[in-house]
């Protein structure tokens, strides 16, 4: 098993080609009810950079095919500079070989290499990714709940209330629509509305608040436009 840390950039369409044919089967097992993703928006996310922010990865190949993949997000703002986010996956049919374990001995290393303190990992509750975390030795820190709501099952009767009463209880409010980028009068506003998610729970997570800054802003929002 050869586990090889992995350049995006330098791949070739037919070796990102591979990778997402890797993570499909993975991404139906997470959520068998939401159809996966076309590979020209994979595709864009994955070679996407920004300036404050830095994804390294690694794969693991029996052979030639992929059966593993590991990547390690290291933000660059300057803020919660002390952990990082990390991610493997491990094909269905190669798991409990071993392989988890040595796809996180490089991610662990770089991670300290960097400074880190602090991983940080998400799974489904119950799962296999559940009990590799909890082998490993990480400790629960905080639970995701999330719900799903089909549109056809939406009470429209309830929605026309709730519309009806917000004319009342907002009526000192303005809604604002920007078809566009934020203009520069109101990016400071915005950001400060991003920023009450700094007052959210978070349980036992090693977590600092996190500040946006107009620079930071703009960019994300020029990769969303472009």
């Amino acid at each position: 098993m050869n586990i090889e840390q992995w350049d995006v950039h330098a791949a070739s369409d037919d070796e990102l080609r591979a990778h997402y044919e890797f993570s499909l089967p993975l991404v139906a097992e997470l959520d068998p009810q939401t159809p996966p993703e076309p590979y020209a928006l994979w595709r864009r996310g994955v070679l996407e950079t920004f300036a404050f922010h830095e994804t390294r990865r690694w794969v693991a190949r029996d052979s030639v095919d992929i059966v593993a993949a590991g990547y390690l997000e290291l933000d660059r703002s300057g803020d919660n500079a002390h952990r990082a986010q990390f991610n493997i996956e491990i094909a269905a049919s190669h798991r409990r070989r071993g392989i988890g374990t040595a796809m996180l001995a490089p991610i662990v290393d770089t991670a300290e290499a960097d400074g880190r303190t602090t991983l940080a990992a998400g799974t489904p509750k119950d799962s296999v990714g559940e009990a590799f975390l909890a082998a490993v030795g990480a400790e629960h820190a905080y639970l995701d709940r999330r719900s799903r709501l089909q549109v056809k099952d939406i009470d429209q009767s309830l929605v026309d209330g709730w519309v009806a009463d917000a004319k009342a209880k907002a009526s000192e409010y303005s809604l604002l629509l920007f078809d566009g980028p934020i203009p520069d009068e109101n990016l400071q506003a915005v950001i400060e509305v991003h920023e009450t998610m700094n007052d959210a729970p978070r349980e036992g997570l090693d977590l600092e608040d996190e500040h946006d800054t107009p620079e930071r802003f703009r960019e994300r929002e020029a990769k969303l436009f472009a």
